[in-house]
């Protein structure tokens, strides 16, 4: 009996780059005669889930299997794969698919191998990847960069560590309108999320674009966790924005097939990450003809785009530059058009799907003809970083944001409230205070030292500078909301918090209210 690809979706087919991935591999994989078996779970809340194409349901090399989340069957997902053995299995996202698979080595170490694919160039993902190792036959990177992270975390498996790039499929070329009749397209694709995206940047692009009198139209097609945030600060903007001859608006994530229209559409594919794997929609954008214009990530961005030639890169959170390069196509039509070819042939010469899927399958048959790794013992699964999708942040929900509401809507000797730091844990609280009907009597600022002064026009905030502070009353909270809070609250109060001016670390609450009162508030009170 022929062995199987089977691929781990413990998010279900919520839609995201690595479900889109996971199947079309399996309908190319399947159309050159390998079996597949597609394991979904449980979907994400709150995000919208992709449609299994017909085709693929319909194919007789394809298994479409639906489980629950593999934390509440672990039993009923462990028997189920059982049933689809002899397999190479391709867990992804979390320790739970990785602990899934352990419990399959153990119990059937001979018809098991285990390929480890690194989608992302993140903290969380090099974690279980590193302490699951011991079931690993095989890892494959989708950059170099996160091959050689690996390679530094495991030098002993250094011979079982590839990288390979993802491939997609090339349209026809459609040509578009001449961009002197009308205003630049911008898209940006993906999940709408702070911590690792920084979508506020995409939004402060458009505002800088804005007060320079470029015209544009921004469209964003994606959900995630912070939809209602972004949303909101759409509502504020667009009539600011309308103004100058910009214009900005979100839809909700579509099916990847739907995606091309988009793709068709657009100049330019615009992304402000602080860090990707190698960003599949980057792709699909280039092969369409479309201008990227991406934040320059040390994993993946540099393997496609050669600055200035098929498209742009600039210094992560810097949106002036981002700005720059955007005005400068605007300006240059030729030069738009010239590197929209460049992007094309960039995709058409290295990232085709027939070349990845070819590359993909030969990989796959080595793997299942190494030896089978021996049965692991326990490993220890479940870290902090598994809590919440970025390793470092807060999810909105966490017990330390109440906390903290809860203490400043007690304290009724406070007048002012700053929040510093405008990353995902400020960008959150902020917004959960806005809707507080208890926190209204508050005058709230924001302050950031590091932030681009466009970010504090695109959230609509008062700016306050720490050097400011001696002019702010005494009755003043400070709420400092990086996690790596005690640092920043030193720095903070060495530069001008002065007496009556209190400072609370949001990540040193823990849950409790009565943690709040930190030492460095009791010294600068």
């Amino acid at each position: 009996m022929p062995y199987r690809i089977a691929i781990s979706l413990p998010h279900g087919r919520t839609i995201g780059g690595v479900t889109s991935w996971a199947m079309r591999v399996a309908q190319w994989a399947a159309d050159r005669e390998q079996p597949v078996t597609l394991f979904f779970h449980r979907p994400l809340a709150g995000h919208r889930m992709i449609d299994v194409p017909e085709a693929l349901q319909r194919h007789p090399l394809v298994d479409v299997v639906e489980l629950p989340a593999i934390d509440d069957g672990f039993k009923k997902c462990v028997e189920a794969f059982a049933a689809h053995l002899p397999m190479v299995l391709l867990p992804n996202f979390n320790d739970s698919s990785y602990r899934l698979a352990a419990e399959l080595v153990r119990r059937h170490r001979d018809a098991v191998r285990v390929l480890a694919v690194c989608h992302g160039d993140n903290p969380q993902d090099y974690d279980y990847l590193t302490r699951f190792e011991p079931i690993v036959s095989q890892y494959l990177a989708v950059s170099q960069r996160c091959a050689q992270v690996l390679a530094d975390k495991l030098p002993a498996r250094l011979a079982d560590i590839a990288s390979m790039a993802h491939g997609v499929e090339v349209p026809p070329m459609v040509e578009r309108e001449a961009l002197e009749d009308r205003s630049l397209r911008l898209l940006y694709a993906g999940r709408i999320e702070q911590g690792i995206k920084r979508i506020t940047d995409v939004l402060a692009i458009a505002w800088l674009l804005a007060e320079r009198g470029v015209a544009f139209e921004l469209v964003l097609v994606g959900d995630g966790p912070h939809v209602g945030m972004v949303d909101h600060l759409i509502e504020s903007l667009e009539p600011k924005l309308n103004r100058r001859g910009g214009s900005i608006r979100r839809i909700d994530a579509v099916e990847p097939s739907d995606m091309n229209a988009w793709y068709r559409w657009a100049d330019v594919f615009l992304l402000a990450s602080r860090l990707e794997g190698m960003n599949v929609a980057l792709l699909e954008a280039m092969a369409h003809g479309g201008v990227p214009v991406v934040s320059d990530v040390v994993s993946g961005t540099r393997e496609v785009i050669a600055d200035g030639e098929n498209g742009y890169v600039f210094p992560i959170g810097d949106v002036t530059a981002a700005t720059d390069r955007l005005e400068a196509l605007s300006n240059q039509p030729a030069q738009l058009a010239a590197m929209a070819n460049a992007a094309r042939e960039t995709i058409e010469t290295d990232f085709t799907h027939a070349c990845y899927i070819e590359r993909f399958l030969k990989f796959v048959n080595r793997v299942w003809n190494m030896p089978p790794r021996e049965a692991a013992g326990e490993i220890l699964f479940s870290s902090a970083a598994d809590a919440n999708e970025t390793g470092a942040v807060l999810t909105k929900h966490d017990m330390r944001y109440q906390s903290l509401l809860d203490l400043v809507a007690a304290r009724s000797n406070i007048q002012n409230l700053v929040i510093y730091g405008l990353g995902v844990n400020g960008l959150t609280l902020l917004d959960l205070m806005r809707h507080d009907e208890r926190l209204a009597r508050y005058r709230l600022f924001v302050a950031d030292d590091r932030a681009h002064a466009a970010i504090f026009k695109v959230v609509g905030m008062p700016r306050v500078f720490p050097v400011a502070w001696p002019n702010l009353t005494r009755n003043t909270l400070v709420i400092v909301t990086p996690n790596e809070g005690t640092p920043i609250i030193n720095r903070l109060v060495g530069r001008g918090a002065q007496p009556g001016v209190h400072v609370v670390s949001l990540g040193d609450l823990g849950g409790r209210a009565d943690h709040a009162q930190s030492n460095a508030e009791v010294a600068a009170t």
